[in-house]
């Protein structure tokens, strides 16, 4: 029953157009519209209602569910662009950034179409994708989060059959007695190996 109503609230907001046109003006940038770079009309509209489900997930984790209003406010504020994939083929990536949020605050989830649907294959938070050397042709996507100097945490992310599953991690933490930073294994129940820090050259 969950699901039909939660079904029901996403088909309305993309029903009534939640990724604006342009219409609306004044200094909000949640009216312009959500922003999207190589993507065509087609491609948004098949994947908007996807993603809308998807944004409204985010966005409701550890809190109430949005009302429409607020929910069409922060779809305008997603950005969807291409992402090359390897032999997987051109996904395509929606950020959203929580505008009372800091460098942290990055929401990403990237879809890739198959028999002519969309499908998320990966999520992440906090900023990136890097995008990073696989194995098979298929790139690895990493994702960062900070605190500030000698406070980074990245995750690397692999393709694993159908999508993209974490499979190692790496912390930078601050030296005991001095400004200098060392790298180490996350803090992670997951017990994941660690991995190079990405190269700054490899952030899309």
């Amino acid at each position: 029953m969950q699901r039909l109503a939660l079904a029901a609230f996403v088909f309305c907001i993309a029903a009534k157009s939640a990724c604006g046109s342009g219409a609306q003006t004044g200094n909000d940038p949640s009216a312009k519209g959500p922003e999207f770079s190589g993507v065509s009309v087609q491609e948004f509209e098949a994947l908007k209602p996807l993603a809308l489900n998807d944004l409204l997930k985010d966005i409701s984790e550890g809190g109430e569910r949005p009302d429409r209003q607020y929910l069409r406010q922060q779809f305008r504020l997603c950005k969807f662009r291409k992402l090359s994939l390897g032999k997987l083929g051109i996904g395509v990536m929606m950020e959203y950034h929580d505008p009372a949020g800091g460098p942290n605050s990055g929401s990403y989830a990237v879809y890739l179409r198959r028999n002519g649907r969309f499908a998320k294959i990966a999520e992440g938070g906090g900023f990136g994708p890097y995008v990073l050397t696989g194995i098979n042709g298929i790139p690895d996507l990493a994702f960062g989060s900070t605190s500030g100097v000698c406070t980074e945490n990245f995750l690397r992310l692999r393709y694993s059959g159908t999508r993209y599953k974490p499979d190692a991690c790496l912390q930078n933490v601050r030296d005991a007695g001095s400004d200098g930073c060392h790298t180490k294994a996350c803090d992670d129940s997951r017990k994941l190996p660690i991995f190079p820090e990405p190269d700054p050259s490899t952030l899309q």
